[in-house]
């Protein structure tokens, strides 16, 4: 709590990359065989048919979509399916920002294509973000534009700050508040921004919101066709207010 650093058994005062070196020597020196573990990959069903949009619903639909594609998912957000993505490459998945990182998704994202594209890389760069992480940092996807690079920004919209959201519900709780008070300052409604039309304010494509399930499938579909040629793309969808609290179906 308050920031203190986590109890350790061995406090190893250097950086991982030094600390990891050593470890695989001292552990090649070990005799023995160890058997490799085998990874386990999420089962990739279908999502239901129509209806409003979950979490997983859209991490289904999304692992569907790009089921074949080689990709870079620069971040994903909070809530999302631990093992929705199959991560074989360093560059399969760059990880999470730390301490939460609002706003820092949209930058992250392009800075990740101009990587990518340095190194001559064949990866579509996609970022999952949220609504929150994309107002937060919208500007720089005009970047994406001007530079001409070829991504998607996903976003799993839920019209809140959901992660602060719950805090001040827990809040309320603990303190015996109304718990009704906790969307203030929180919500993105009323009016609901137009995340599409932002996206092509800036020279990006821009389609959404999707709203319906039933029209899942096509938008992303759409939207990887138009990264495959070249574009710089953002895809609204719309997405109740939930975390998913389980990871998707595992298969071996």
């Amino acid at each position: 709590d308050y920031g203190a650093l986590p109890a350790v058994d061995v406090n190893i005062a250097t950086v991982p990359e030094t600390t990891t070196r050593r470890l695989v020597e001292v552990l090649e020196g070990i005799k023995g065989s160890v058997a490799k573990a085998e990874p386990c990959y999420p089962v990739i069903g279908k999502p239901g048919t129509s209806g409003e949009i979950g979490l997983m619903d859209l991490a289904l639909a999304f692992a569907a979509a790009t089921k074949d594609e080689s990709m870079c998912i620069t971040g994903r957000p909070l809530g999302w399916p631990s093992n929705a993505n199959v991560i074989e490459h360093p560059h399969d998945f760059l990880g999470h920002t730390g301490g939460g990182g609002l706003g820092a998704g949209p930058s992250i994202a392009v800075g990740a294509a101009l990587a990518l594209r340095e190194i001559k890389s064949d990866r579509k760069t996609v970022a999952i973000l949220g609504d929150g992480d994309y107002m937060m940092g919208l500007t720089a996807i005009w970047n994406a534009a001007t530079l001409k690079l070829p991504m998607l920004f996903l976003v799993a919209n839920n019209h809140s700050y959901y992660n602060d959201e719950n805090h001040q519900i827990k809040v309320a709780e603990k303190r015996d508040r109304p718990v009704e008070r906790a969307p203030i300052g929180q919500r993105m409604e009323d009016p609901v921004p137009d995340l599409a039309a932002l996206a092509r304010a800036q020279g990006l494509e821009g389609e959404g919101p999707i709203t319906d399930l039933a029209d899942l499938p096509a938008a992303l579909e759409n939207a990887l066709k138009r990264v495959h040629a070249g574009a710089s793309f953002v895809l609204d969808v719309k997405v109740r207010q939930e975390y998913v609290t389980s990871s998707m179906a595992e298969m071996d």
